[in-house]
C-alpha cells in the first residue's frame, strides 16, 4: 500500500468538514481512486 489511503481519508474529511452533502467513493479500472462530492466535485487522489 502506498500513502494515498491517507490522502483519500484526508480529502474525506475535509469534504465532511466543508458540509458535502455526500461522499462517494469509486474505484476505477485503473486503480486510481475519486472522491465525488455532493457538490459535483471531483478529486484525483
Amino acid at each position: 500500500m502506498t500513502g494515498s489511503t491517507a490522502g483519500i481519508g484526508r480529502a474525506i474529511a475535509e469534504g465532511m468538514a466543508r458540509g458535502w452533502g455526500r461522499v462517494v467513493f469509486v474505484s476505477s479500472e485503473s486503480g486510481l481512486a475519486e472522491l465525488v462530492a455532493g457538490t459535483g466535485v471531483t478529486v484525483n487522489a
